[in-house]
C-alpha cells in the first residue's frame, strides 16, 4: 500500500503544476525555520513569560529532531521509498540516510504539540501546516506514508508532555501583574 501511495503522490507531483514547487517550498530549510521563529515571536508575544514559552518550542523541536535521527532512524533502518522505487520522481534527490520515522513530520508535529498546548486556538493554522509539510515529503518521493504519520506520531509524543506540564507553570506566570 505504501508503494502505491509513493508512486501516485510522486506522479502527481510530476504531472500536475506547482505540486514539485509547493512541496520542495514546505520541506526547505528556510521555510522550516522561518515557521520556527514566527511561532516563537508569537509565543514570546503571547505568554508571560515569552522566554519560557518560545525555549519550550526550540527544546522540543531540536529535541524531537536528535532523538528521531540518532535514535529511532538509527534503529529501525528504514530504506526510502526512493531507494527502493527506481521509477519515483524525486525533484530534491532522494537523500541520505533512513526513511522511518519522518524528520520533517517529526519535527514540525513536535513543534504544533507545544503550541496547541500553550494557545489551543492555533491549532487551526499549526495542525494543517504541519500536516502539509509532512504530506509533502511523500510528493517529494522521499517518504512513504506510514514514514510521515509515525514522524507525527513521534513528535506529538515527544513535544505533547513537557508543553502540557510547562502549561501550568507558564499560565501561572502570565496571570502575574507585570512590574
Amino acid at each position: 500500500m505504501d508503494e502505491r501511495i509513493v508512486t501516485w503522490a510522486t506522479e502527481v507531483s510530476r504531472t500536475v503544476p506547482g505540486v514539485a514547487w509547493s512541496s520542495h517550498l514546505l520541506s526547505s530549510l528556510p521555510f522550516g525555520l522561518a515557521l520556527l521563529g514566527l511561532c516563537g515571536a508569537l509565543l514570546w508575544y503571547r505568554r508571560r513569560p515569552g522566554w519560557a514559552a518560545a525555549a519550550l518550542l526550540v527544546s522540543a523541536v531540536f529535541g524531537t529532531d536528535w532523538i528521531n535521527h540518532n535514535l529511532l532512524k538509527a534503529a529501525l533502518q528504514r530504506p526510502r521509498p526512493c531507494h527502493e522505487l527506481a521509477e519515483l520522481y524525486t525533484p530534491d534527490g532522494c537523500g541520505p540516510a533512513w526513511s522511518m520515522p519522518s524528520g520533517h513530520a517529526a519535527t514540525n508535529f513536535a513543534g504544533a504539540a507545544v503550541i496547541v498546548a500553550l494557545e489551543p486556538w492555533y491549532a487551526l493554522a499549526v495542525i494543517p501546516i504541519a500536516a502539509l509539510v509532512a504530506l509533502s515529503r511523500v510528493f517529494l518521493g522521499v517518504h512513504y506514508l506510514s514514514d510521515v504519520a509515525v514522524g507525527a506520531a513521534v513528535g506529538m509524543l515527544i513535544g505533547l508532555p513537557p508543553a502540557l506540564l510547562s502549561r501550568r507553570w507558564i499560565r501561572d506566570r502570565r496571570e502575574r501583574p507585570r512590574a
